[in-house]
């Protein structure tokens, strides 16, 4: 497991400590999204009934858009989930305006891209006038982002915003009467997703997560000593179509100027920059929990220094983070020598924040990626040998590597790590960012060291910890399915030494110590008072709040049947009930969308499918092992050409082929019942894997592989 350390860092010390530190909003029918930032509201279409219909613009994406993610060999860890379409919508040429009895002027356009699974905007032009609005939102009203308002003018005449579910959303634009500046609003490129991100986003239930099963939630234990230097960790999202991970810096001047560095193959101009949302605080609420809503987020950041051979990018956050965010500028060091053992914070596949560690010193090394011709820094890398606890995944590229005491000293740029191979990840050196390029939009130091103070390292920051000491709290919906808990997360400021809770009437638990976040389930609905007292060395304060419980009507009911058609093909039937959209998850890592799905698997086995159930207020999930048999071998020697041995296997066994093999295979071992326990790569060129079987239960297990159309499925026992 990897340890913390602490010692002095020069003019101050990395504070460590223990806690969760998680922001939620209470959100019905709107998402504000905050620090893009939004007022939040309703907008002015809705209180009218009689508005003409919307004209949609109906985009043209190219068949094959998608951007496959290459899952082996060294490459960069940039995820791209969109395609952006250009385009050229404004109130000069789509979309139309009306006029409300009360004088106010609503422009609205419909912007649809068949088959998308959500859509989000760069405005290339948004400059508004006082009290003017804007919203987006899907056309059933379940999502609403804004309003948008003359705060969110920037220099750069740029704002980017967050997905809307579905293929189509609407753009509405309200004026008050007697406004006659209509301002500058474009719409310059669409995001078509093709990966279903949303999926990471909007989930509740625990299988909103993308990246890889052996990921490990920031809130799990690995990361209870991290709570403090996670919130400097942030999620961005590129030019509508790409996700990468970034963290806030600290500088010698200690004056919470909001830097923010991230590899330069995420953010390679002053354009992309400027169209970058920061995500923060996206995380499970507790560890494996489900994920909260994402309210904490900024428009836009201003390019600084970037460096192609070294692979990162410095820039600043448009705006400085408020308080509610609580962001911490992480530390960083300068100094030469590899850190005894690193750890480092990330956001795999656009997923809630991740833990990976080594136990190991990293290995100076020069990063080469096949796919591009970059001559990278000789020795200006950090090389991850081999991760002791979670790996790195596409979207992982930009995240810090730490050292054992919380300072920054490398960056991800890319690697062969995922799940099943959590080895040779490539972090650029924080010692050669600083100086190895003269030029000051070339390195680190002519920003993070602006004073010229020399020092080689320092610890991190919290830009509020100097404020009032305050009781503070909040938790995550006033309106809850049945079954759920309300989850409570303290938000007080200040060198706290206690909490203590009250949850109200019927909660269990009732009173609670610690700061949580805290799980509280209540026996009945209606106005709960809860308490929060915090004491600090100077006394107490106490935060008392009101919650409105309800709970929601009409919750979907999961439910579903199948039957073989015939070899390899299933036939799914729906017998859900209170259902407006459908997942179903078949157990082969493939998915599906529709109501009664027909899959056919490449082999036999076992699979346990998951079919999660929404209706636009609660979901809920039901599982079955599906059988799948009665397979046609059109090679009857098939078997012959794969050898398993030892069998049956004690602690490890090989896999042989007759021939080396054409083409890279995925090796997948799955539980008799249904979970995928362990993975694999044999690699292109060679015939012979060592399956490493520690630590299993003694049972049945089917060996899976796949390469291409070709598969097989053998079972082996394990004693």
């Amino acid at each position: 497991m990897f340890r913390m350390e602490t010692k002095d860092l020069h003019r101050t010390r990395a504070r460590l400590k223990a806690g969760l530190f998680l922001m939620c909003s209470i959100v019905w029918i709107t998402f504000p999204v905050k620090g893009q930032i939004s007022a939040g509201g309703i907008p002015a279409s809705r209180e009218i009934k009689a508005l003409a219909e919307i004209p949609f613009v109906v985009l043209s994406v190219p068949e094959k858009s998608r951007v496959e993610q290459a899952d082996t060999g060294i490459r960069a860890k940039a995820l791209v989930f969109a395609h952006p379409v250009e385009v050229n919508i404004s109130p000069e040429n789509s979309g139309q305006w009306e006029t409300l009895p009360d004088g106010t002027r609503i422009w609205r356009v419909g912007i649809r891209s068949p088959g998308a699974y959500s859509l989000n905007l760069l405005f290339k032009r948004y400059v508004v006038p006082a009290g003017a609005r804007v919203f987006v939102y899907d056309p059933a009203g379940k999502h609403t982002l804004g309003a948008f308002t003359g705060a969110n003018n920037k220099p750069s005449g740029v704002l980017a915003v967050m997905p809307v579910p579905g293929d189509e959303l609407v753009v509405e634009y309200n004026l008050p009467a007697g406004v006659e500046d209509t301002g500058e609003l474009l719409i310059g490129q669409v995001g078509h997703d093709f990966l279903n991100i949303l999926n990471v986003l909007d989930a509740r239930d625990g299988s909103y997560g993308t990246a890889g099963e052996c990921n490990l939630d920031i809130n799990c234990a690995p990361g209870f000593d991290w709570q403090e230097i996670k919130r400097s960790v942030v999620r961005l999202l590129i030019n509508t179509n790409t996700l990468c991970t970034g963290v806030l810096l600290n500088n010698t001047a200690r004056n919470g100027h909001p830097y923010m560095l991230t590899a330069q193959h995420c953010i390679d101009s002053a354009e992309l920059a400027s169209g970058v949302v920061t995500v923060f605080n996206y995380e499970s609420s507790y560890c494996n929990g489900p994920d909260i809503i994402i309210d904490h987020s900024i428009s836009g950041t201003g390019f600084l220094a970037s460096s192609i051979p070294l692979d990162f990018t410095l820039v600043e956050l448009s705006e400085v983070p408020p308080r509610e965010f609580m962001p911490w500028y992480a530390g960083w060091s300068t100094l030469p020598g590899p850190a005894t053992h690193t750890l480092s914070i990330h956001h795999p596949s656009g997923d809630v924040k991740k833990i990976a560690w080594d136990d190991d010193p990293p290995e100076t090394s020069t990063f080469t990626d096949p796919s591009d011709t970059v001559d990278y820094v000789e020795n200006g890398f950090w090389k991850v040998l081999k991760w002791e606890g979670g790996t790195t995944e596409g979207g992982s590229s930009g995240a810090p590597l730490f050292n054992p005491f919380g300072q920054v000293v490398g960056v991800l740029t890319g690697g062969e790590a995922f799940c099943g191979r959590p080895w040779n990840d490539y972090y650029t050196k924080i010692p050669f960012d600083w100086d190895y390029f003269p030029e000051q939009e070339h390195q680190l130091k002519a920003w993070l060291d602006a004073v010229s103070t020399g020092e080689a390292s320092i610890g991190g920051m919290d830009p509020y910890a100097g404020e009032a000491r305050q009781a503070d709290f909040t938790w995550h919906a006033s309106r809850i399915c049945e079954g759920d808990p309300v989850v409570f997360t303290d938000l007080s400021s200040g060198n706290i030494l206690q909490w203590d809770w009250n949850f109200g009437l019927d909660a269990i638990p009732s009173t609670a110590s610690g700061r949580g976040p805290h799980r509280v389930h209540y026996a009945t609905v209606g106005n709960k008072t809860v308490q929060l007292t915090i004491t600090t060395k100077n006394g107490q304060d106490v935060a008392i709040k009101s919650l409105p419980l309800t709970e929601m009507d009409d919750p979907p009911v999961p439910g579903f049947s199948y039957e073989e058609e015939e070899p390899r093909k299933i036939r799914f039937t729906d017998l859900s009930d209170n259902t407006l959209s459908w997942y179903w998850d078949f157990g082969d890592f493939r998915t599906s969308t529709v109501q009664e799905p027909v899959h056919t698997y490449l082999y036999e086995g076992s699979f346990q499918v998951h079919q999660r159930v929404e209706n636009g207020s609660c979901l809920d999930t039901m599982a079955r092992n599906v059988l799948v048999t009665s397979i046609f071998h059109p090679e009857e020697d098939r078997k012959s050409l794969i050898v398993i041995f030892p069998q049956p296997a004690r602690g490890y066994c090989y896999l042989r082929l007759d021939d080396p093999a054409e083409n890279e295979w995925h090796i997948q071992l799955v539980h008799i019942g249904g979970s995928a326990v362990r993975e694999w790569i044999l690699q292109a060129g060679t015939r012979e894997l060592f399956l490493d079987l520690q630590g299993l239960a003694p049972g049945v297990y089917i060996l899976r592989g796949r390469s291409g159309q070709a598969s097989f499925a053998e079972k082996i026992t394990v004693e």
